[in-house]
């Protein structure tokens, strides 16, 4: 949803549904075991959308190629898990400890093809830790989110 502001500014709401991850590296010759974290939120970002770059084509709507965003994003943790290839590892319940609230800033930019399609990336990082060092008894540092995010869109 766009709240139009000017010809080349915007407000706009998204309702998304996000996968994050990450995934560390085996180091050979030590005692470490690779391990992955799976998330899945629920995501609202709320973004002012500055465009350029006016195309008005024979029998096309007029549109922008090119846009900028930044913004705030509120997201809700729905599931979580942690993977490491070891039985009775400590670190799956470490899971259990992650924030269920996520507040992260995001910058991005747009390019579209035509008024229809467009291709997005994002940059977002989060405000509030994922993880507390100290809301556990386990030895783990804390944990913040930062991810890149690429869209493909097809505008109505």
């Amino acid at each position: 949803m766009e709240a139009v502001l000017t010809e080349r500014a915007a407000l706009s709401v998204e309702i998304l549904y996000s996968q994050r991850g990450s995934q560390s590296e085996l180091v050979r010759g030590t005692d470490l075991f690779p391990f992955q974290i799976k998330t899945n939120y629920n995501a609202v970002p709320i973004q002012y959308n500055y465009k350029d770059w006016l195309v008005e084509e024979d029998g096309e709507a007029p549109y922008h190629k090119v846009s900028i965003a930044g913004g705030i994003t509120y997201s809700r943790l729905i599931t979580a898990t942690i993977e490491d290839g070891t039985p009775s590892s400590p670190f799956t319940n470490l899971a259990d400890f992650f924030a269920q609230d996520d507040i992260s800033l995001n910058i991005g930019a747009a390019f579209f093809a035509g008024p229809h399609v467009g291709f997005s990336f994002r940059w977002t990082r989060s405000i509030v830790l994922l993880f507390e060092r100290g809301d556990s008894n386990l030895n783990a540092n804390s944990m913040r989110s930062k991810f890149l995010t690429f869209n493909v869109m097809y505008l109505l």
